[in-house]
Parts: C-alpha cells; structure tokens; sequence
C-alpha cells in the first residue's frame, strides 16, 4: 500500500524533507524533484555543502545530480539548504553555501549556446520557491 502524502506549499516541502530522508540534514543541499503535470515529487537528493561548493569538483556533482533528476522525470526543481552558518554574515560558511546554490542552479539551467541538450529533459530551476 502506498502512502499519499501533500506538500501544499513551501512550508509543508520543508516539512516533508527530512521525513522523505528519514533525518535533519545538516550542512546539507538538497534538491528535490517535482514531476509533471501537477509537480509530484520525485527523487530528493542530499549532498554536502561542502562538496556541492568545490570549486573542482562541485559543477560535475551539481551535474550529475541534475542528471538523475531528470532520468527520474523532474522538470523542477527545488533547491533547499540546510545550513546553521548565518547567510548574511560575511565568512566561508556563507561562501561556500553560496557556491553550492549556484553550481546546482546553473547545473539545472540550459546550456547557452552551442549543442543545446533537450530542454524537455531537463528540470529548470525554480526561483519562485
């Protein structure tokens, strides 16, 4: 038997992370994907800030995770982050977060020129949660 569970809004999506994980993830990004038509979430997927922010190693990650999302048939994507270090302050906790948001961000838009992958197959990022 299957278990139906709602997330009717931002609140009720944070709500539902850690219980789709089974913990609170800390120092944690994690993007979970909203299938079409009536954005069902799909695969949620964690990885640490600290890895999605490697200036190296971090783009082909946020790649890669974008990938599974949109095998798993994610068209949207939301992005949350777990992080204690304050946002606002002016450090390398706040930096890295930084870093890891836009590699996953731009991991999740169309490529700009060139041999464009099928956009249809790609989940954008969604700004407006």
């Amino acid at each position: 038997m299957t278990t139906l569970i709602r997330a009717q809004g931002p609140r009720e999506l944070l709500a539902y992370v850690p219980f789709r994980l089974g913990y609170r993830p800390q120092d944690s990004v994690v993007l979970v994907g909203l299938r079409p038509p009536r954005g069902r979430i799909g695969l949620v997927v964690r990885v640490d800030v600290a890895d999605a922010a490697d200036v190296e190693h971090g783009p082909q990650l946020a790649r890669s995770v974008v990938g599974h999302l949109a095998a798993d048939g994610a068209r949207r994507v939301v992005l949350v982050v777990y992080s204690d270090a304050p946002l606002r302050a002016a450090g390398v906790a706040a930096a890295r977060v930084r870093a890891a948001v836009e590699h996953c961000r731009e991991a999740a838009e169309p490529p700009r020129g060139g041999p464009r992958a099928d956009p249809a197959r790609r989940p954008r990022a969604d700004p407006s949660r």
